[in-house]
This record gives C-alpha cells, structure tokens and sequence, in this order.
C-alpha cells in the first residue's frame, strides 16, 4: 500500500543477502533532473548532452554511463527541492559518480533553512542509516552553500536579536515536528551533524528563533541568480 513499506523491504532483502539493491534487479527510478555543459556516452554509445535542455535532463543510471565530459565544468551545484523528502537513490548514486569522475569539482548544496534541508545536506554528505550497506552514495565533499541564517536575517538577527524583524520577512515558525528533528540533530553524537559548517549553530538559531525559511526568501529567479552569482564568487573564486 506504501512505497515506504516496499523500500524498507528491498533494503532489507539487500542487506540479508549481501548485495546492493540493483542485484535484486530493483532499480530507482529517476526523479531530478540535472543540466549543464557536459556530456556522457552511454553503454549503447549514444551521446547526451545535457547543455541541449536548460531546464534539465531525467538524472542517469550511472551504471548506464560508459564515458562522462566535464571539460568546461568549475562547479557542481545540488539544489534540493524535494517537500520533508530526502535524496533519491539514483541522484546520490550520479551525484557520487561525478565525484568520483572529478574529485577536484567544488560540490555545493542549497537546500531549504529548516531542519529537514540540513538532514538533506547531511544525507548527501555522509549517506542515511538506512542504506549504510550501500555503497557509492555518500559525497564527503559536499559543502553548504546555502540558505543560512545571514543571508535573509542579517547579522543581528542572525546573532539572535531582531526576532519581530526576523518573522517579517516571509518566513515561517517551526512545527513541532521541525523542534523534534532539530532537537534530535543536535543530540546525536555519531557526527553526522557536528561544528562543521555551523550546522549545530544555525540549528540553535532556528530554534531559538522558531523560524524556518524556503529557499524562495531569497527572491524571485533573477534576485536568486543575483544571489547565487555573489556566493558562488566566494565559494569556488570564479573570475
């Protein structure tokens, strides 16, 4: 009746017999969509160029992938966008492809300001629990571009005053469950979450601030290309 129950079915199936999920002939179906100026050949030896369509192309099965191009690529930038859901399979598996591909590619994440884009990020960057028997997911690489608390707050607010200032401007009080997940983030010990970043310091902010923010808050398509244009400057020194 739920995906849920078939997934945690298949990982198990997986994990009791030693295998990856795709020995089991249970492929992830595609659901991000990936662009920009490279190429792959795929096993049959055709050739994808995912500069041909600016609004992305179905992410690839990268056991389908004989040969990628990324010549002209200074960055990588995952936006997450999936509502309180975590990164499909197939995405981290492409995701940790390129890596692999080019380790020297700055791998950035924007993710929402709440508790569940972090628990995004970190998925990403240290893979889930869930499927810890499989390999080819995590990306130690990843680092966090974005949003923070500075960069919709200032930082006054981001040091935890203007707090009415803070709740005008399009954002969003925590639910419970946001406070629960918060409060479990900063509890764990197994370093998923720690100082790195100032994950657990926006946390804190969030809490202490009870607000949450979309990636939206940052304006509309050309404010956050504008915005994006600025950080990606900083984070990989484009000239």
């Amino acid at each position: 009746m739920k995906q849920a129950v078939v997934n945690r079915y298949v990982d198990d199936l997986a994990y009791t017999l030693g295998v990856e999920r795709d020995a089991l002939n249970v492929v992830a179906a595609a659901k991000g969509l990936v662009a920009g100026s490279f190429t792959t050949t795929r096993n049959d030896a055709s050739i994808v160029d995912y500069s041909s369509a600016p609004e992305g192309i179905l992410i690839p099965n990268p056991k389908e992938i004989q040969d990628i191009t990324l010549d002209n690529v200074r960055w990588i930038l995952v936006i997450e966008k999936e509502a309180k859901g975590y990164p499909d399979i197939q995405t981290r598996q492409f995701l940790h492809h390129l890596y692999t591909t080019t380790p020297e590619l700055p791998i950035l994440a924007l993710v929402d300001y709440d508790p569940d884009g972090l628990g995004i990020l970190s998925t990403y960057k240290h893979g889930s629990i869930s499927l810890a028997h499989e390999p080819g997911l995590a990306v130690s690489s990843v680092e966090w571009l974005g949003v923070r608390s500075c960069d919709f707050l200032g930082v006054a607010a981001a040091e935890g005053e203007g707090v009415q200032e803070a709740r005008e401007v399009g954002l969003l009080r925590l639910t419970r469950r946001d406070r629960r997940i918060a409060a479990k983030m900063l509890e764990r010990g197994d370093g998923r979450v720690d100082g790195e970043g100032g994950w657990k310091r926006e946390l804190r902010v969030m809490l202490m601030l009870n607000v949450k923010a979309e990636i939206q808050v940052l304006g509309n398509a050309e404010a956050l290309g504008e915005w994006l244009d600025g950080k990606l400057v900083d984070a990989v020194r484009i000239e």
